[in-house]
């Protein structure tokens, strides 16, 4: 994973995953229908060759966590194998996006199955558990409640 620390930055090929913190302050340089203004742009961007800050994860059970500077959100990633099952408690709401794989995911009564491509919106306080049915890789998004997370 890369912290982004206000960098430009593109998608140049495979799959990614972004998360960011709520903000008004996103410049964007027109690749997309969005607004544009160039002289703010050209204000903020440096033409120079940077090397990422590549965060490595800590990794519990079958979740990776990576840890960022961020205190706005917390994001996780799972790897599965068919058959897997783990678990885990939402302390907050949470989103759960799966990239790859198919995953059947429950809490008390409530299951819901979700495919490739797929998201679930979990509720706060609610003990998750993940059944998966063909190798999955899953995130987690979330907001960290403690300083330890």
């Amino acid at each position: 994973m890369f912290q982004d620390s206000g960098l430009p930055h593109a998608y140049l090929e495979g799959q990614n995953v972004e998360i960011m913190a709520n903000s008004d302050n996103v410049l964007r340089g027109g690749l997309t229908n969005k607004y544009v203004d160039v002289n703010e742009l050209m204000k903020h961007i440096k033409f120079e060759q940077t090397i990422p800050e590549v965060i490595d994860a800590t990794t519990r059970d079958h979740e990776e966590v990576y840890k960022t500077a961020a205190p706005d959100f917390r994001l996780s990633r799972f790897r599965l194998k068919k058959t897997d099952v783990t678990t885990f408690e939402s302390v907050t709401g949470e989103t759960l996006l799966l990239l790859k794989g198919s995953v059947s995911i429950s809490s008390g009564n409530n299951q819901l199955e979700l495919k490739r491509g797929e998201s679930a919106f979990i509720t706060s306080h609610q003990h998750i558990s993940v059944k998966c049915m063909a190798d999955a890789e899953i995130y987690r998004a979330s907001v960290p409640v403690h300083n330890s997370e």
